[in-house]
C-alpha cells in the first residue's frame, strides 16, 4: 500500500511539474504577442499620456468582503490574480477562491493523513495542491471564454463591415453587435460602447478591451482602428480585409490542430503509458515494484525517469504547438 501511495505523489508531482512547465511557456508567447501589439500601437498612435490615464472610464463597482481583503494580504501577485478571474467572465472574486483553496487543501490533507504521511509532508503538499488546483480552474475558464470568443468574433467584425458599408456610423454599428451577437463577444462590444457613450475615444475604449481580453485578434481590430484613424481611408474595407484575415487564420489554426494530432497523441499515449505500465505490475507483483520505492537506488531511478518523461512529453507538446 505504501508503494500505491508513493505511486499517487509521484503522478501528482508529475503533473505539477508539466503544469508549471506549460504556464512558463504560454505566458512567454503571450508576452511576446503583447509586446509587438505595444509597438505596433505607439508606432502608429504614440503611448499613452498622463491624460489618457484620467480620462473617464465606466468600470463594474465590485463590492469586497473581508475574505477578499484577507485573502489580498496572503496571495502574491493579487493584481494578476484579479484579471484573470476578470477574464472568466463569471461571477467570481478572490475571496470565493480562497475559500475553494482551503476546502481543497483541508481535504487533501486529512485524506494524506490517513493514508499515513507525515503532517509536515501532508499538509504542505495539500496547501499547494489547493492552490495549484485553483489556478488551473481560473486559466481552464479563462481559455474556454476566449475559444468562445474566437468561435464568433469574425461574425462581429462582418458585421460591423455590413453596417458601416450601409452608412451607420461607428458607433451605431458596435452597439448593433451588442444586440446581435451573444457572449461574450456581446458583453465585451456593449462595455465598449458604454465607454463611448460617455465621452471615451474609441481608440482608448478599444486598447482598454484588449487588455482586458487579452486575446491577439481582439488586438489586431484595435490596431486597424488606430492606423485607419491616423492615415485615413475607407474604415469597412479596412475590416473587410481585417475579417478575410481573422477566418484565413482560424482556419489555418484548425489545419495546424489537425495536422499536430498525431503528435499530440502520441505525446498522451508516451506519457501515459510508463503509469499503466507500473500500475500493473504493482497489481501483478507488488513486491517487485516496491524496490522502486523502498530503496535510494530505486528513487533515484524515478527521480530521473520523471526528468526525462517531464521534458521528453514537454518537448513533444511544444513541438506541436505554432504561433500563427
Amino acid at each position: 500500500m505504501d508503494a500505491l501511495f508513493l505511486l499517487l505523489i509521484f503522478a501528482a508531482l508529475l503533473g505539477i511539474v508539466l503544469a508549471v512547465w506549460f504556464a512558463i511557456m504560454d505566458g512567454k508567447a503571450a508576452a511576446r504577442l503583447v509586446s509587438r501589439a505595444s509597438q505596433a500601437r505607439d508606432h502608429y498612435i504614440g503611448k499613452p499620456g498622463p491624460e489618457k490615464a484620467t480620462a473617464l472610464t465606466l468600470k463594474r463597482q465590485t463590492k469586497k468582503s473581508w475574505i477578499d481583503d484577507l485573502a489580498s494580504n496572503f496571495l502574491p501577485n493579487v493584481e494578476a490574480w484579479r484579471k484573470q478571474i476578470e477574464r472568466t467572465g463569471l461571477n467570481l472574486s478572490i475571496g470565493k477562491l480562497a475559500i475553494m483553496a482551503l476546502l481543497l487543501a483541508i481535504v487533501g490533507g486529512f485524506i494524506l493523513t490517513f493514508v499515513g504521511l507525515s503532517w509536515y509532508i501532508a499538509w504542505p503538499a495539500a496547501i499547494g495542491a489547493g492552490l495549484w488546483s485553483t489556478r488551473m480552474l481560473v486559466t481552464r475558464l479563462v481559455k474556454r471564454r476566449q475559444f468562445k470568443f474566437l468561435a464568433i468574433f469574425p461574425d462581429a467584425v462582418g458585421l460591423m463591415v455590413r453596417g458601416l458599408r450601409a452608412g451607420l456610423p461607428i458607433t451605431e454599428t458596435i452597439i448593433g453587435v451588442t444586440r446581435e451577437i451573444g457572449d461574450p463577444v456581446g458583453t465585451e462590444f456593449r462595455r465598449i460602447a458604454d465607454q463611448i457613450q460617455l465621452g471615451r475615444p474609441l481608440e482608448d475604449a478599444l486598447w482598454e478591451a484588449s487588455q482586458r481580453i487579452d486575446n491577439s485578434e481582439f488586438t489586431f481590430m484595435a490596431i486597424a482602428f488606430s492606423i485607419q484613424r491616423e492615415t485615413g481611408g475607407n474604415l469597412a474595407e479596412t475590416l473587410d480585409n481585417l475579417d478575410n484575415i481573422l477566418r484565413r487564420r482560424r482556419q489555418l489554426l484548425l489545419k495546424i490542430k489537425t495536422f499536430s494530432a498525431e503528435a499530440r497523441a502520441s505525446a498522451t499515449i508516451i506519457g501515459s503509458l510508463p503509469f499503466v505500465v507500473l500500475a500493473l505490475l504493482a497489481f501483478v507483483d507488488l513486491e517487485y515494484v516496491e524496490v522502486l520505492f523502498n530503496t535510494s537506488m530505486g528513487r533515484m531511478f524515478l527521480g530521473g525517469a520523471m526528468l526525462s518523461l517531464t521534458v521528453g512529453v514537454g518537448s513533444m507538446i511544444k513541438m506541436s504547438k505554432f504561433q500563427v
